[in-house]
């Protein structure tokens, strides 16, 4: 049943003085209780809701009868009060009209009651409470999630008691599919019996995004498009993504539209994969993908129908590839709440970027022109894009030039892919950390061509690492990560100043200095066992002077090369 249907039948219930049942089914988190709440706040706005008291009751938890009789009678509020709820006042007022002392009362209550039976006396208030509940509209949600003493049997007979002797309109929430097999078969053969009108609330994404996202602010108006770009059906899932994307419109106020766009755009990716793991690509593969590889993959060589319809979802949104300004999202959205002095950071630096390399430039012409003509010939389409690319060393990052080099190999064209890859590691800039090959995020589907891989290795050896080995390995200890260039700098380290590094340190940063050498030592000992060798024989010296420096180095994880005499 299409959205648009549910709502007029919503529309019609609302607008409807006769007593009656109407239950609306749906999967968790498709946005029942939210459609009946704002359509039920439209029709109150509009005066086509037709004028009768209120209660809302969730049975999460409720395990009686009595329970929900009175949960009704409590949460009964007047048709202006049918969005706010039932608060103390609007409890007074029903203590004021006379119409019961209510279950509230037992706190002042119960001691004189104790000595008759406190048990029994409550019970009969909740139900004689119970007798004043006439003449409303109630809406009943979560039924699949009552408790085990309440059951749908139990539920169904109020239900439909409300309707038949109480003049009531009466609207189910329910999740049915959450139900036992057994359980739901004999439910829906009661169902049939109590309700006069069942519909399904599937909306498609079109639909979902309508009804969750309302306003035409340009943040809503992008996570609009990608929500039906990604086929999010799930409001509440919306609805947490928004919250957050407004967040980060707050922060990203004073920069440039493109920053805002990027920006959202990482949320709604990190918001559908975090929030929707059962039908999103996890986070791993949203964090490797790259547009232009994406595209130049073999569909029919792919390994599962799944990762190709990610990729087109993907590719439906204006998102090429993962840079730090996304990853700073993604995490933010992950954690709950963004790091405001880094996601800040991040975004001076993208919008740097973005003032510096306009999008008009020849290498994303040609690019484009390879994905939206058929009409070149394939000599053409390589010229092009190897000329554009020397054009922009400067501009283009390293995911796309890669995806290009490789492109260029494909088609027997490796002489340029070498001479593309060697020039644009000389127009880079002296950054030692642009030349960590781990700093880039090159994907599985896209390893770094071996010439890059080359050149930027050779470019990387050429800088002269001034930092401190011992001011490093307190940074890891401490919780850095550790990168590439932190283990090529320890790797450099001889065996003398290790061991002089490590007895002058004195204090808690000691034990801390030398664990954290052992274990970066024997996280990389098969890619490079230098700094195992190093580090290995600088502690069998200290440990062969004493030994009381040998056992403690043994308590910090030191094992020695050959066996040591027992102390």
């Amino acid at each position: 049943m299409s959205a648009e249907l549910v709502i007029k039948e919503i529309q019609r219930f609302l607008a409807s003085k006769d007593a009656e049942v109407l239950c609306i089914k749906g999967r968790w988190g498709v946005g029942k209780t939210y459609a009946w709440r704002h359509y039920l706040e439209k029709a109150q706005e509009s005066g086509d809701l037709y004028q009768q008291d209120y209660a809302y009751v969730s049975l999460f938890g409720l395990n009686s009868l009595d329970d929900l009789r009175y949960a009704i009678f409590e949460s009964t509020v007047s048709p202006a009060q049918a969005l706010t709820g039932p608060d103390a006042e609007t409890f007074g007022a029903l203590i004021k009209k006379g119409k019961s002392v209510g279950r509230q009362a037992r706190g002042w209550i119960g001691p004189a009651l104790s000595a008759v039976g406190f048990g029994e006396i409550g019970n009969a208030l909740a139900r004689s409470a119970f007798l004043l509940v006439r003449d409303r509209l109630v809406c009943l949600d979560d039924l699949e999630r009552a408790g085990v003493d309440l059951t749908p049997r139990d539920v169904l007979g109020l239900v439909s008691f409300l309707k038949e002797q109480r003049n009531c309109r009466v609207v189910l929430l329910l999740n049915d599919e959450a139900m036992e097999q057994e359980k739901r078969k004999d439910f829906e053969r009661l169902l049939e019996k109590a309700i006069d009108t069942s519909i399904v609330f599937a909306p498609t994404a079109e639909e979902a995004a309508r009804i969750a996202i309302v306003d035409d602010e340009p943040v809503s108006a992008l996570l609009r498009g990608g929500v039906v770009a990604l086929g999010i059906t799930n409001i509440r899932v919306i609805k947490k993504i928004e919250r957050l994307a407004h967040r980060l419109a707050g922060y990203l106020q004073p920069y440039r539209p493109e920053v805002l766009t990027q920006a959202v755009t990482a949320c709604l990716l990190s918001g559908w994969a975090v929030f929707e793991r059962d039908h999103a690509p996890p986070m791993e593969f949203i964090q490797s993908y790259n547009a232009l590889i994406a595209a130049m993959q073999d569909r029919d060589n792919d390994p599962t129908d799944e990762i190709v319809r990610w990729r087109d979802q993907l590719s439906a949104l204006p998102f090429s590839h993962p840079d730090d300004f996304d990853r700073t999202i993604f995490e933010g959205v992950s954690a709950g709440y963004f790091d405001e002095a880094r996601l800040l950071k991040e975004a001076k630096i993208l919008e740097e970027a973005l003032n510096r390399n306009s999008r008009d430039n020849s290498f994303a012409r040609a690019w484009d022109r390879y994905h939206e003509s058929l009409t070149d010939d394939d000599e053409v389409v390589l010229d092009t894009l190897y000329q554009s690319a020397m054009e922009n060393l400067a501009t283009i990052d390293s995911l796309n030039i890669n995806g290009t080099i490789l492109f260029l190999r494909e088609f027997g064209r490796n002489d340029e892919a070498d001479e593309l890859a060697r020039a644009y590691t000389a127009a880079q800039p002296d950054d030692p950390r642009f030349f960590d090959l781990s700093y880039h995020h090159f994907s599985t589907d896209a390893p770094v061509d071996p010439t890059l891989k080359a050149a930027f290795e050779a470019r990387q050896s050429s800088f002269k690492d001034e930092r401190d080995p011992k001011g490093v390995l307190l940074a890891i200890g401490r919780g850095e990560p550790w990168r590439d260039e932190d283990v090529r700098l320890l790797a450099n380290v001889t065996i003398d100043a290790f061991e002089a590094m490590i007895e002058e340190t004195e204090g808690k940063d000691l034990r801390l200095v030398v664990q954290t050498a052992l274990q970066i030592a024997a996280r990389h000992e098969h890619e490079d066992p230098s700094m195992k060798s190093s580090l290995q024989e600088a502690l069998t010296r200290i440990a062969g002077k004493s030994p009381m420096r040998a056992r403690r180095l043994r308590a910090w994880g030191y094992r020695a090369s050959a066996p040591e005499k027992e102390i």
